[in-house]
């Protein structure tokens, strides 16, 4: 016991090698369960690696009962929801929720409604969030909690329930870190309520507000699907091209106001083996080079592309051409 409390000092101290040194000696002359458990519970969260710590929890459930399972459940499960491991992720997550400890309740209604999420369990993901809303007091993981209860309603095509939450959030005092998501997704649900002229308003704040961020030009690519369905006049269109007409769509990962940054984009990514070439769209009165890659048969090699510019921390998105 006194070496515990001695390991424990050492990591509150951030002396992580001494830690678990005094650990790992423990770990060799004990044969008591909870002493064991207690020190492979203090391994896993000194340790280098997640998977490192996975398999320190592990050993706490090889163990006879003691009182860490339950937290070696728990954080297994939040080791594999990181990994993006969702089923491996929700296997302990239900082992947890069979004996919850109250001192992570909060964090294990969180943990399970993302989880949940991810696996487009959509109803059971909004009842562990709303859970979390409940007992939850961290404005950050309160605003995600919202947004993705929101989100959660748009995927079951239920845009009134998204929207009402939407709302909510948007009036709430909590201080908000995706508001460009939201004023994105608020567009989105108004859009197909059929109301238009409300999704073009929070469309355009995107753009406006936020004019460097991801949801912006997913706003204006709603503006361009308005804008072909003879809802909205805009100057925001797509180049077309006489070579590859049947090729459609277009992955954009830059814009400059200067001609000369955006040529030296498209020399860059040219060399690096890519079909990039430049096209002139205007936003607010502006004149804008954008670098696109493409055009492109379908939605999933446009996809294949913006992913392995996702790999090299690149924003993108893709447009279909009119």
């Amino acid at each position: 016991i006194s070496k515990i409390k001695k390991a424990e000092n050492e990591i509150k101290n951030e002396h992580f090698s001494s830690a678990e040194k005094l650990l790992t000696e423990l770990v060799i002359c004990s044969n008591d369960n909870e002493i064991l458990a207690n020190a492979y519970f203090l391994l896993s969260k000194i340790s280098a690696t997640s998977e490192d710590a996975s398999q320190y929890l592990k050993k706490i459930l090889n163990l006879p009962e003691n009182e860490f399972i339950a937290f070696a459940n728990f954080n297994l499960g939040k080791n594999y929801y990181c990994k993006s491991e969702y089923k491996k992720a929700e296997k302990y997550f239900n082992k947890f929720l069979r004996n919850p400890k109250t001192e992570v309740a909060k964090d294990a209604a969180f943990g399970c409604a993302q989880n949940h999420f991810c696996l487009k369990n959509y109803s059971t993901s909004i009842k562990y969030f709303q859970k979390f809303l409940e007992i939850g007091s961290d404005d950050s993981k309160i605003e995600i909690a919202k947004l993705n209860i929101g989100s959660a309603y748009f995927e079951m095509d239920k845009f009134s329930s998204g929207l009402e939450i939407f709302r909510d959030l948007k009036n709430s005092n909590i201080e908000k870190n995706f508001l460009s998501k939201l004023l994105f997704l608020i567009g989105l649900c108004n859009e197909n309520l059929s109301q238009f002229g409300n999704s073009i308003e929070f469309y355009k704040k995107v753009i406006n507000q936020f004019p460097y961020s991801e949801e912006r030009f997913l706003a204006e690519t709603q503006l361009v699907t308005l804008a072909e369905k003879g809802v909205y006049k805009s100057s925001l269109t797509m180049p077309e091209t006489e070579i590859d007409s049947e090729k459609k769509y277009i992955v954009q990962f830059a814009a400059f106001q200067e001609k000369a940054r955006a040529m030296s984009s498209l020399k860059k990514y040219k060399n690096d083996g890519y079909d990039v070439f430049i096209y002139e769209k205007f936003v607010k009165n502006k004149k804008y080079f954008a670098v696109g890659i493409g055009p492109f048969e379908n939605l999933l090699q446009a996809k294949n592309i913006q992913k392995k510019l996702k790999k090299n921390s690149i924003s993108s998105f893709i447009y279909k051409k009119p």
